[in-house]
This record gives structure tokens, sequence and C-alpha cells, in this order.
């Protein structure tokens, strides 16, 4: 099977983006190094493609399918540290739902709402003019958030309640798909946050989006926040690696 120029880009540019997330994540040297080798190799083979020296050698590295993509990416994070997460008291939603990935999710969102979700607000953030709507509206965005996973959360406690086998039997599969809907939904919205955060941290001076990065961030009576105290561009990388963190949770649980 030929493979066209650009079939063969996007495959490399995707096992790029791979690599370049998981280097952001992991804690390691061991681990950075052997990351930093991998990329290495694919950036060669890039500049390879444009100048067409890419060899049948070469190529036939990135003949795979989705599911072999899909355990290239499981493999290459498998053994990457999430500092923030493994950190986040995990916290059920409702005494009727022990699976173990709803609690980390639930738990997630808890710790979004209470470190993050107050930096909204151009008390903490502050930027320019034609970036501040934007801002605004990840405050209503995670708000809709909370409230799918609120009713998703409701609708396994019904059937984890209900005694009737036949209701049981018919919610099992709305249950799966208010699931995948959930994890859609909760991506989607770390994907914006996620490309927001990244225009802030292509420029992290007063130049920049952020017109007060050095703007130090105080909250009263929450000596406990982890970004109590720093400096405003300093919340943003935090708030930037934890959202890469749940994003690569995400796309494992998925």
């Amino acid at each position: 099977m030929e493979f066209s120029k650009d079939f063969i880009r996007s495959r490399l540019l995707k096992i790029k983006d791979i690599l370049e997330r998981a280097l952001i994540i992991a804690s390691t040297n061991e681990q950075k190094n052997r990351i930093k080798e991998q990329l290495f190799v694919v950036k060669a083979d890039l500049e390879k493609l444009d100048q067409d020296k890419l060899t049948d050698t070469d190529i036939a590295k990135y003949r795979f399918t989705k599911d072999e993509e899909e355990v290239f990416r499981q493999e290459v994070y498998k053994e990457v540290s999430f500092d923030i997460l493994e950190t986040i008291p995990q916290i059920s939603p409702s005494p009727y739902i022990n699976d173990k990935e709803l609690i980390l999710i639930n738990s997630y969102l808890c710790f979004f709402e209470k470190e993050y979700l107050p930096l909204f607000s151009t008390r903490y953030l502050k930027v320019d003019f034609s970036h501040q709507a934007v801002l605004d509206s990840f405050y209503a965005k995670f708000r809709r958030i909370q409230l799918m996973a609120n009713k998703f959360f409701e609708l396994i406690e019904n059937v984890e309640s209900s005694e009737n086998e036949r209701y049981t039997a018919e919610m099992q599969k709305l249950k799966r798909k208010r699931y995948r809907e959930l994890l859609f939904n909760i991506d989607g919205f770390f994907s914006e946050l996620q490309s927001f955060l990244e225009l802030i941290l292509e420029n992290p001076t007063s130049e920049g989006i952020l017109t007060e990065p050095n703007f130090l961030i105080e909250f009263e009576n929450e000596e406990t926040k982890i970004v109590n105290n720093i400096e405003a561009i300093e919340a943003v990388k935090d708030m930037y690696k934890f959202v890469l963190e749940v994003k690569q949770f995400i796309g494992l649980s998925g």
C-alpha cells in the first residue's frame, strides 16, 4: 500500500505531538531523555520528508493502524508520573458510585473548581482587552461541564438504587452513551483551555496576553491552595500542567 507524503507528515506530526506533551509531564530525567531521543528521530524524519529523502525503511515505521497508534500513545505515557493528579484527594460524587475512573473524574473537577476556577477573574489574571471575553467564557463553560457531570452521576444513582431489572438493563446502554459524552465534553473544555494557556505562555511578558504576569496572587484564608502567593504566570504554568495531565487521563480512559 502506498502512503502519500501528506499522510506520512500527518502521522509524524501526531507522534511528535504525543511525545512533546509527554515530555512536559515527564517527572524524571530518565523519562525525559527517553522521550527526547524519540523526538529527535521524529524531527529528523520530518526534515527528511521535506527534502524527499525519507526511505522505504523510514516510511515503514509509520505504517500502523489507529489501534496501533493508541498502543504507542499508551506506551509513551504508562511510565510518566502525573505529579499533580497523584496528589489530588479522591472524592466520590455519590455513595452509589464505586467506579475508580468516575471517582477520579469527579475529584479532578472538584480540584479544578477549588484551585483554578477562581483565577478566571480580572482580579488575578489580567489579560488584554481582545482576550477578556475568552477568559470570561471559561467560567461558564466549566459550570456547564459540572452540570453535565452531576446529571450523569444522578443517572448512575438511579440505576444502582433501582430494583427494576428491566429499567436497569435499559439504562445501562444510556449510561455508556452519557459517559462517552461526558468524557468528550470534558476533553473539549480542557482542549480549549490548553490552547488559551499556550497563547499566554508563548509570550509570558507584559507585552503578551497576560498584561501583569508578575502580579502576586493572594487568596485570603486559603493557605492550602497551591496557587496561593505565587505570580500569575506561575499559576498559569501550574494550571497548564494540570490540564495536560487531565487530558492524558481522559485519553486513556476513553
